[in-house]
């Protein structure tokens, strides 16, 4: 996968109910792990975890470099 420095809503937007997206959120250098859930109820669930690092995300969503 490729670290984002935000969480994509065209992602997002596309969960369904009961749907998980797990994406490494940061700068360049390190990232954490968020675990974005939808709920029965329509709600988005956030839960961010520890710092890793991984290679950029590139094109309109990600870093230009």
């Amino acid at each position: 996968t490729a670290g984002a420095p935000a969480i994509p809503k065209a992602l997002v937007d596309q969960l369904n109910v009961g749907g998980i997206l797990v994406i490494p959120v940061g700068d360049a250098e390190t990232q954490k792990m968020v675990r974005i859930s939808k709920l029965p109820n329509g709600e988005i669930k956030r839960e961010v975890f520890k710092n890793f690092a991984f290679v950029p995300l590139l094109g309109e969503d990600g870093w230009n470099m």
